[in-house]
Formats: structure tokens, C-alpha cells, sequence
């Protein structure tokens, strides 16, 4: 076939440093800039819904007082307001967009963690302390139909924490986790992830079967798991060492275990933040000792790719949607600046994207020659790998051909 020739000849000059068209994969996609609130300094992304058209996370000013907001592209940011007190985060968002949870001061003076629906002020859900007056809780998650929370909360020894479960008719309920932390919750609200105990452990936890530990790469002594999709089978977070070294992002499940994600070129450590609905996609960060942080979209064919900065050297990635198209996070504008900024970016169909997975690689050139070998001059649908009418006049000709090979030269 054709492409077995120039797979080989592909491989041949990537081996020998020779650039041909792309000897790794790109990302295709789009970056943008989601601004600040009037009066802030910074802003940063921590949750996005499942089609990725609302963002939430915060905006803080030169005091330090934060402000929590919700984005969409008809309003751009707007301010949450508070539970009575000066500040507040926005940390996650249901699927649909409804409803939101994180944390705001309340008008006796405590962090609580609040949910917010859609057409009504913050609630307080209290803390394992006290429902209003004492102790301090932050959710992190929220299940589907906003009825389930899951956070952190002070308990009754002062300096200790646990996670918990909130729900519509039980309330704040602790796992009973020494200095546990849950970071996640499946979509209809029966799994927990996150982390307990000092050193922590990841978990995690459901009513019917207990706490489950997810164990530990080799030469780590601390894990944190950080989301879960949607059924609850595929959790992801990260490791570090006991010199607080070399953080390791992990995706886990039943049959696999623990498994490294590796870290990008020029990196040697990754952090995951967030995973798709059905598992396949993850989000977070790859850096080294001393070096920027760098925000990236993990999937099991492509590794992790870098979705770029607003300007700056360093990008965080802390949320993607549900469908796995749209990460959100925070980044810097210029290379100058350590001011975060958060930061929306959509996965982009492109011509030379054969299969429609939004990475231009080798693949893609090989399966569009072959199709490309067997459809010319035919009516479409014709291929096997994809669609090689690339201009879509319904006719596979050379134009199809010329317009995928400049698509692929460019490059995203």
C-alpha cells in the first residue's frame, strides 16, 4: 500500500532528527482568555460543565479578597456574591450548568461550603462542627443533579478534618477520615475519591463497599485523588515522594491499578486535575525542579499534549468537560508576568485531523493516503479510516489531496 512506504520513510527521518511534517503528535485547539472581575488582580478556572460552555472559579484583588463567578459567552464573568461575608470560590459545576459549590464566608464569619442553584442565593451547608456558627468546610464536588456535595469539613478536634458527604435529605455526614478530603464525586453521587491520613492516602469510598485504598507507585509515600468520571470507575490524581519530589499524575482503575501518566517532553513530573465523563480524557499539569508549570490533555493514543499559555510560561489545567473537547484552568499573559489568569481552551476540528480525535499525527497521513489510493476520482462516503473528501463536494479528487497535505504541513 501506499502508506507502508512512507510510514517507513517517516519513522526513518524521525529516528535520524529529521523533521518530517509531524514526528509527534499536536493538539489542535484554541485558547482564550476568560478576564477578571472589576477590580480584581487575577482569576482562576477550577470547574467547567459537561459541553464546556460554563466555567466557574474565583477573582482576587490586591487584599486578597476573592469573589466567585460563573462565565458563559453571552455574560463573560459574572460575580456570585457571597453568604453574607467578604469572600468566596467557585470550585465545580454540574454538567448541566444549574448548580455550583465551593466556599464563602458567612455572616458569622466562617468558610462554609455553599451550593448555589440556579435562580436562588448560596446555601450554607454548614460544617460537621457546627450547621452556621463554627468550624470550616469547602465542597470540591457536586453529583449531576446538584443533590450530592463532597468536601472537607472541621471537625470537633480542633486542627482535624474529614470528608464528607452532603446530601438534600441527610445533610453534612463525615466519612470518619483522619484529615480525609474528598476531592470528587461519580454523577449520581454513590463514589467519593480523594485523600486521608497523614502521610495522605488515596481513596476511594462508597456506602456499600467502604474505603478503598488505590495503593502507590513505587518511590511515592503520598497520594491524592483528585476527580472520577462519571460511573465512577476511572479516578485520577497524583503521587509525590517524601522530599516532596517528583509528583507522578496517576489514573486508576479496578482492573489496571494505579497507572503513571508519565510527563510531557521537557518535563519530568505531571499532576492530574480532571477526567472526562467516560474516562478517556485526562487534564493538569507537567513541570520540572525549578521549571514552568505547563497545562496538558492526556488521552491513551496521543500521551500528554501541552495546550498552550495565554502569552506567559506557565498554564495550569484544573477542569475539563464532560465530553473531554474544553479544559479550563489558569495561565499567565506574558512571559514577564506570575499573575494567573483563567483560561478556557476548545479542542478545534482541522482538515489534515483524519481520524477526528484533534491531534494531527502520523496516522492521520497514512490512513488518508491509503483511503485516499483506493477513493480517487469516487463518490463519497468512500474510506475506511475516515472521510478523504477533505473539501466536501461530495467527490474525492486531487484537490482533496492538496488541501489535507497543506493542512498537514501547517500544522495546528
Amino acid at each position: 500500500m501506499v502508506a507502508t512506504s512512507v510510514y517507513r520513510f517517516v519513522l526513518a527521518a524521525c529516528a535520524a532528527g529529521i523533521p518530517v511534517w509531524s514526528c509527534s503528535a499536536q493538539l489542535c485547539g484554541e485558547i482564550e482568555d476568560l478576564g477578571i472581575l472589576p477590580g480584581g488582580l487575577s482569576s482562576r478556572a477550577f470547574g467547567v460543565s459537561g459541553d464546556g460552555e460554563i466555567v466557574v472559579g474565583l477573582s482576587s484583588n490586591a487584599t486578597s479578597t476573592q469573589r466567585a463567578w460563573r462565565w458563559e459567552r453571552a455574560s463573560g464573568l459574572l460575580d456570585l456574591g457571597t453568604m453574607g461575608g467578604m469572600n468566596a470560590i467557585a470550585r465545580a459545576v454540574t454538567p448541566d450548568g444549574l448548580a455550583i459549590v465551593g466556599q464563602s464566608i458567612n455572616p458569622w464569619g466562617q468558610p462554609h461550603a455553599f451550593l448555589l442553584q440556579s435562580g436562588y442565593t448560596m446555601q450554607d451547608l454548614g460544617s460537621i462542627m457546627h450547621p452556621t456558627h463554627y468550624g470550616m468546610s469547602e465542597a470540591f464536588a457536586v453529583s449531576a443533579d446538584g443533590s450530592v456535595v463532597v468536601g472537607t469539613s472541621e471537625t470537633e478536634v480542633s486542627g482535624q478534618f474529614d470528608a464528607f458527604r452532603w446530601g438534600t435529605a441527610t445533610g453534612m455526614q463525615g466519612l470518619g477520615l483522619y484529615q480525609g478530603q474528598a476531592s470528587g464525586v461519580s454523577a449520581d453521587g454513590s463514589v467519593i475519591v480523594g485523600h486521608h491520613g497523614s502521610p495522605p492516602r488515596a481513596f476511594r469510598w462508597t456506602a456499600e463497599s467502604g474505603l478503598t485504598d488505590l495503593g502507590m507507585l513505587p518511590g511515592h509515600e503520598h497520594a491524592f485523588a483528585t476527580a472520577v468520571s462519571a460511573d465512577g470507575s476511572v479516578i485520577v490524581g497524583w503521587v509525590r515522594n517524601s522530599l516532596g519530589s517528583m509528583d507522578q499524575a496517576f489514573r486508576w482503575t479496578a482492573e489496571t491499578g494505579m497507572v503513571s501518566l508519565g510527563a510531557m517532553a521537557g518535563t519530568s513530573m505531571s499532576v492530574a486535575t480532571g477526567v472526562s465523563a467516560d474516562g478517556s480524557v485526562v487534564v493538569g499539569y507537567a513541570f520540572s525542579s525549578g521549571s514552568s508549570q505547563k497545562a496538558f490533555r492526556w488521552t491513551a493514543t496521543s500521551g500528554m499534549q501541552p495546550v498552550g499559555t495565554l502569552g506567559g510560561n506557565r498554564s495550569v489545567g484544573l477542569a475539563v468537560s464532560g465530553d473531554g473537547r474544553v479544559v479550563a484552568g489558569s495561565s499567565t499573559r506574558s512571559p514577564l508576568s506570575s499573575t494567573y489568569v483563567a483560561f478556557r481552551w476548545e479542542a478545534r476540528p482541522n482538515v489534515a485531523d483524519y481520524n477526528g480525535d484533534y491531534f494531527l499525527e502520523i496516522i492521520d497521513f497514512l490512513d488518508f493516503l491509503d483511503d485516499f489510493a483506493t477513493c480517487d476520482q469516487q463518490p463519497v462516503p468512500c474510506g475506511t479510516g475516515g472521510n478523504p473528501d477533505r473539501n466536501g463536494d461530495t467527490f474525492v479528487d486531487v484537490l482533496d489531496f492538496l488541501d489535507f497535505i497543506d493542512a498537514f504541513a501547517e500544522g495546528c
